[in-house]
C-alpha cells in the first residue's frame, strides 16, 4: 500500500488533520488490540484477529487523537498490551 500525501496542517485542527497521522494512529491501536497475551490460565490468546470487524469495541481516530470505546475488561487488556509494547521513558 502506498499513499502520496502532500501538505501540512496545524496541530489540533479537528477537520484537516492529515490522513497519514490518522492511519498511523489506527494501525497502532489495531496492533495493540491484536497483540497476543497470556490469559489467567497461562494460555496464549488474543482479543480478536480483525479488530475493525469486532463489535465489542469501537476505535475512532482523527490525526494523532485516538479513542477506543468498549467493555472495561477488553479496554483493560488493550491498555496492558499498549503498556507492554511502548516505552515508559525517553532514555
Amino acid at each position: 500500500m502506498f499513499y502520496d500525501i502532500e501538505g501540512t496542517v496545524l496541530s489540533g485542527h479537528g477537520i484537516r488533520t492529515t490522513l497519514g497521522n490518522t492511519l498511523r494512529s489506527l494501525a497502532y491501536a489495531y496492533y495493540y488490540i491484536q497483540y497476543p497475551y497470556t490469559d489467567k490460565y497461562g494460555k496464549l490468546t488474543q482479543l480478536t484477529k480483525k479488530p475493525w470487524d469486532d463489535d465489542r469495541f469501537f476505535v475512532m481516530a482523527s490525526g494523532d487523537d485516538l479513542v477506543i470505546v468498549g467493555d472495561q475488561d477488553i479496554l483493560s487488556q488493550i491498555r496492558l498490551n499498549a503498556l507492554k509494547l511502548t516505552a515508559r521513558d525517553k532514555s
